[in-house]
């Protein structure tokens, strides 16, 4: 049996070609009590597969320590999913902690493997740092998805093929491509 669950609304990056930030307002977090009381009741119902669908439910870094503590502590046999962004697992114990606590597997909106692109998104995060982040997520058996955007604008030739180089070299376990759009 699987649910979702929401710990916490709206985003905390400013990405420019989403403007949920912006409808959604500002980032608001449930506490780590609360999200306890939750997945233990959700436990008690039968649940053994939880899909957190915060924007990104490794930020901000100290929660999600803190979120993964409590499940490992709680031990309700659980094991979960998450949007994750690797740019915010800054060391090896966030991905321990992960592991310990039940990820089976990660949804990681990298968009480009090309710095210029990701600099254009204002993404705020280096391709050096999701291909470390996959190997660290990798190397604990937790599966990755990456999700990339083509065609943004100043994409190039170039910068498509440095993002096909990206995906050969760091191997995700799954990957998308999605076409750019504007309104």
């Amino acid at each position: 049996v699987t649910a979702q669950v929401r710990t916490a609304r709206s985003c905390a990056f400013k990405c420019s070609f989403c403007d949920y930030p912006t409808r959604a307002g500002a980032l608001a977090s449930a506490s780590v009590d609360t999200v306890r009381g939750e997945l233990r009741a959700l436990a008690d119902l039968g649940v053994r597969n939880v899909v957190f669908v915060d924007d990104t439910f490794n930020v901000p870094p100290v929660r999600f320590k803190q979120l993964c503590r409590m499940m490992i502590e709680e031990d309700l046999g659980l094991q979960w999913y998450s949007y994750f962004r690797c740019s915010n697992a800054r060391d090896e114990e966030a991905f321990d902690l992960a592991a310990r606590s039940g990820c089976a597997g990660v949804f990681l909106g990298i968009e480009s493997g090309d710095s210029d692109v990701l600099a254009a998104m204002h993404k705020l995060a280096q391709d050096s740092q999701y291909r470390t982040g996959i190997a660290r997520l990798k190397e604990r058996g937790i599966i990755t998805f990456a999700s990339m955007i083509v065609g943004f604008p100043g994409e190039t030739e170039k910068s498509v093929n440095n993002t096909i180089n990206f995906l050969n070299e760091t191997a995700p376990d799954l990957w998308r491509a999605q076409a750019w759009w504007a309104n």
